[in-house]
């Protein structure tokens, strides 16, 4: 299907766009919906799945999951049918604007328009019409706009923004600035429909990386920028293809992005990368960061087999697994190959700013999660605790933290580390979900060291307290504060108050 024309999207009036959006949400048009939908049969490629998901949509009773048919999972439905879903009002407004047409005897719609939480409505390209077609919003976008804050009254860039949907998740969350920039014009002219579609106050702007807005600087930026490598010889695509080996645009975006990012602001990216040995994606952002890095935590998890990939995205190609499908695949399989890549991995890269308060210290951090199982309160917990990892002494003892609601301490034999291959019984703390950090085994006077740093009201009063019991520990202040630093990138402390 080639990309429908965007001209009758201007005349679509604002009373139109809120009489759709109160249609969609009285017939149970929702992101809950949708989501039990995808539930019912998830899987990697979407052509073999639709029959199924609308087979059970069919059997719903909301009226909404005849939309979610028409606008999600590509269905032609009847003309009765469709304008019974609509309201004969609105069907006949999208079929003059053409965003449906009839069709073999039905109707058929030329976009997508998927429902996101907090009650937003998103129209994009089927990611099939070829190299202009732009992204609406998919697994990875729901998951980072589950990290705006739901009360946010910064200022929010989406970058490479797609149909704009992390920058109108901003701004109706309460951002007083909520920005978008992609390269593809296209995507522009789509999210500036979606703006008016919700009745949000956005901006989007084209053009190439923070160029757009590189006098401007942001509380929060958000990306899920083009991963896919490129063949040489496949077809360009604007959405998908971020360089030969696909992370070469995410790493010039997170290269960018500090250049904009304000003080105590944070910029979280969801990218995946062609894994290197030897070599792993902490290392190679702070590269591309340079020395005026701010803070980096890359959190690091699973990623799909080079075969996976080579069928998701040969499927753009021919969604019908014909030949071109088998050509496409094949491709993709021997550029992976001649490239050394056997396997890909997902991350979650979070840069933070830190305010003039806490010093000019950085760290460098990378966790492997056994699975995306933190939520927005404890990855800002855990990231507020880590902002005091750098800071001066002086500032880290007046600060009061707390040992992590999530941690969890257990007795269990461990090497000795003062006699490799010698058992010896300690503590072991274990962060469990939703809580981020990582197993440390420590002996039970550190442990106690903790419980009072967690019963005092800063750390300074703690280790004043820990010294006056035993003053021999008074030479060793230092190295107290060093233990207290190792806690916090543990996740076994976090900040207080």
């Amino acid at each position: 299907m080639p990309l429908p024309s965007l001209a009758g999207l201007d005349p679509i009036s604002g009373d139109t766009c809120e009489k759709l959006l109160a249609r969609f949400r009285f017939t149970g048009f929702t992101s809950k919906l949708v989501s039990e939908a995808d539930g019912f049969f998830s899987g990697t490629l979407r052509a073999p799945r639709l029959p199924i998901v609308r087979f059970w949509l069919e059997r719903r009773p909301e009226p909404g999951a005849t939309l979610a048919r028409l606008f999600v999972y590509d269905a032609t439905l009847g003309e009765t049918e469709a304008r019974d879903a609509l309201s004969p009002e609105l069907f006949e407004h999208l079929l003059d604007a053409g965003v449906v047409e009839r069709s073999g005897g039905g109707v058929r719609s030329l976009f997508l328009v998927h429902p996101v939480d907090p009650g937003i409505y998103v129209l994009s390209d089927r990611l099939d019409a070829g190299r202009d077609a732009v992204m609406g919003p998919g697994g990875g976008t729901e998951h980072l706009a589950r990290l705006v804050p739901a009360a946010f009254e910064g200022r929010a860039l989406d970058l490479g923004c797609g149909a704009g949907t992390l920058a109108l998740v901003a701004a109706r969350r309460g951002a007083k600035r909520a920005v978008g920039v992609d390269l593809n014009p296209r995507a522009i002219e789509l999210s500036r429909f979606n703006t008016r579609l919700n009745g949000l106050d956005a901006e989007f702007f084209a053009g190439n990386g923070v160029e757009p807005v590189e006098n401007e600087s942001f509380d929060l930026v958000l990306s899920q920028p083009p991963f896919v490598g490129r063949p040489s010889e496949q077809e360009e695509r604007t959405f998908l293809f971020g360089g030969a080996r696909g992370d070469e645009l995410a790493l010039a975006f997170l290269a960018a992005v500090p250049s904009v990012l304000a003080p105590g602001g944070r910029a979280f990216f969801l990218l995946q990368s062609a894994e290197r040995e030897g070599e792993p994606l902490t290392t190679r952002v702070r590269r591309v960061l340079g020395d005026s890095a701010p803070h980096l935590l890359v959190l690091s998890g699973g990623g799909p087999t080079p075969a996976t990939q080579a069928s998701v995205f040969a499927s753009f190609e021919d969604p019908s697994f014909g030949e071109e499908y088998a050509r496409s695949a094949r491709r993709y399989l021997e550029h992976f190959e001649k490239l050394g890549i056997a396997a890909f991995g997902g991350a979650l890269v979070v840069l933070s700013r830190p305010t003039p308060a806490l010093g000019d210290g950085r760290y460098a951090l990378g966790l492997t999660l056994r699975g995306p199982h933190y939520d927005a309160v404890s990855l800002e917990t855990f990231l507020r605790s880590l902002d005091l990892v750098e800071t001066p002494d002086d500032v880290l003892e007046r600060s009061q933290l707390r040992l992590s609601p999530h941690v969890r301490s257990t007795l269990e034999l461990v090497d000795d580390p003062n006699a490799p291959g010698t058992p010896a019984q300690s503590a072991v703390l274990r962060v469990a979900a939703p809580g981020i950090g990582s197993d440390w085994p420590v002996a039970p006077a550190e442990l106690e060291v903790l419980r009072a740093i967690d019963a005092s009201p800063s750390v300074r009063a703690a280790l004043d307290a820990i010294v006056q019991a035993a003053p021999a520990l008074a030479s060793l202040r230092d190295e107290l504060l060093g233990f207290v630093r190792n806690a916090l990138l543990r996740g076994a402390l976090v900040r207080g108050g």
